[in-house]
Order: structure tokens, then sequence, then C-alpha cells
């Protein structure tokens, strides 16, 4: 060391930083009123949730790249169908319909799918999540469906917001493909690789492996 505090190395002299590293654990921040939320582990990808107030959605960010809706992610490590996510984040609340209170109901989401016989065949007419409007509102009252569970914003155990269930129209209007209620796997995983690898050919079997391995597997550790 010389007098100056820097260090001879190899016949060169050279300055010493310290490295800055971020303690692991969550960490929650709000810059411009954008509320997010990130994961920090001792090894292993960055893991970010952020709240866009504007378009009242969430999304995920994995290692600081660009961001992909929240609801995609979910389904990518397990949470594949539309009650299952709800599920995670609300209470549902039983409800009897009726034309009296057809009022009441309007507007309101479903926490879970509903079934009905269509062409002698046992079919999910309305799914989890699906805001219920006036006209799906009558059809189920002519299909003779007398109850019926909404999810419940109000209650002590439920998210109270919409942000999730937001996500899920997002997911309609961009990722679910024709003729399917729920996206596929395809779907799914192709727009979240596309950002973790982009440019590289995303093989759908691969990546339905590596992704949950990325955060629940022992060898990230």
């Amino acid at each position: 060391m010389t007098n100056r505090g820097t260090f001879i190395v190899n016949g060169a002299e050279r300055v010493v930083v310290s490295q800055i590293h971020r303690s692991p654990g969550v960490i929650f921040s709000n810059e411009k009123d954008v509320y997010s939320s990130r994961i920090i582990p001792y090894r292993g990808s960055w893991l970010e949730f952020e709240i866009d107030e504007k378009k009242r959605l969430i999304y995920t960010k994995i290692d600081r790249k660009k961001r992909i809706l929240g609801t995609l992610f979910l389904r990518a490590i397990g949470y594949d169908t539309r009650e299952k996510i709800v599920a995670e984040f609300h209470k549902g609340e039983a409800v009897e319909l009726s034309d009296a209170n057809k009022t009441d109901v309007e507007n309101r989401y479903l926490f879970k799918d509903i079934y009905d016989t269509v062409d002698g065949e046992k079919k999910r007419i309305l799914r989890a999540g699906d805001q219920l409007h006036a006209h799906e509102i009558d059809e189920l009252i002519q299909r003779k469906i007398t109850s019926i569970e909404l999810v419940d914003l109000k209650s002590e155990g439920s998210l109270h917001s919409e942000i999730v269930l937001n996500c899920f129209k997002e997911e309609d209007a961009k990722y679910t493909s024709e003729g399917l209620d729920e996206p596929s796997k395809e779907d799914v995983l192709t727009p979240i690789f596309s950002v973790l690898m982009p440019g590289e050919m995303v093989a759908i079997e691969r990546a339905e492996k590596d992704l949950p391995d990325m955060f629940f597997s022992s060898a990230q550790i």
C-alpha cells in the first residue's frame, strides 16, 4: 500500500473500492406514485412487483428487466387458473341470484367459475374474475342458476383493490388464444422468456421447468 492509500498490484497502481451489496430481504418503495416491493435473495434472481396506479394493474420484474403482467408470472409458477389466482387474493361471498337483486350483483366479479349444461355437455359459461354485466346476469337467471359466489372486496381477508382482477382483462386482450378460456402455456411463457432471453427461441417444455427453478430450487441457493 502506498502513502496515498492506493495499492501496487502486479506492478500497477490500483485503487480498491468496496462493492456495495444490497442486503437480502423484502423492500417496499414508493417513487412518483409507483408502489413496488422487491424480493432480494441471498443468491438468485431478484423479483419485483410493481403497481401501475394509472392502469390499475400489477406487474412483475425479474432481475430488473422489462415488466411482465403479474398474473402471467403467477400462472408460470403454478397458479394456472383464474380460480387459483382469485382465491389467493380475495375472499368469496355466496349470493342468491334473482330478478329482485340483479342491480346488487351487476358489475361485481365472480369468485368461482360457473358451469352449466350446453348441448348435453357440462361447460364453463363464465370464469372466475369475470365482471358481471346485465345481459350475463339475465342469461344466468334464464339458465335457472339461483346461487353464485362473488368476490368480496370489502372482506377483512380480501385485497381491497381490483388490480389483480383487471389483469385478467389485459390477458384477454393480449395473451389469451382464440377459443380458450385461459391462456395456454405458450401464451404465458413466451412473453416472459422474450424478456428474460430476448432474441432466443423459446422451448416451452424447458421454459416451464426453468422458471420455477429460478425461485424454488435449492440449486439456486
